[in-house]
């Protein structure tokens, strides 16, 4: 997570390819047989997803963090941008300079 860092884009590929890992895990073949031997692997295989979920999880959990400090960051940006929107008039009764300045913050 500390690699990734705040990059969102970063952090939907990783998510991305830990979902393909994930399904590549998957696996309905609970046993093997090498000749006269029989190997199951189902509980192997079943502490792996275990391990596998946490790890998922925990991955979850720090991007989700990370969006959250995103959108907090961008609601604030919204909100300040609104409030110089609202106080902004662009009619007759204001000086040239003020609509000259209103109308490029607008752009």
């Amino acid at each position: 997570a500390g690699a990734v860092g705040d990059n969102i884009e970063l952090w939907n590929t990783v998510l991305g390819e830990a979902t393909e890992a994930r399904n590549a895990l998957d696996s309905s073949i609970t046993s093997c047989d090498v000749g006269p031997v029989s190997i199951k692997f189902d509980k192997v295989q079943s502490q792996i997803n275990l391990k596998y979920d946490s790890w998922q999880k925990e991955l979850q959990s720090c991007y989700a963090a990370s969006l959250g400090q995103k959108i907090v960051e961008l609601h604030g940006k919204v909100c300040d941008a609104k409030s110089k929107l609202e106080d902004i008039t662009l009619d007759g009764s204001t000086a040239t300079y003020d609509i000259v300045l209103g109308v490029t913050f607008i752009h």
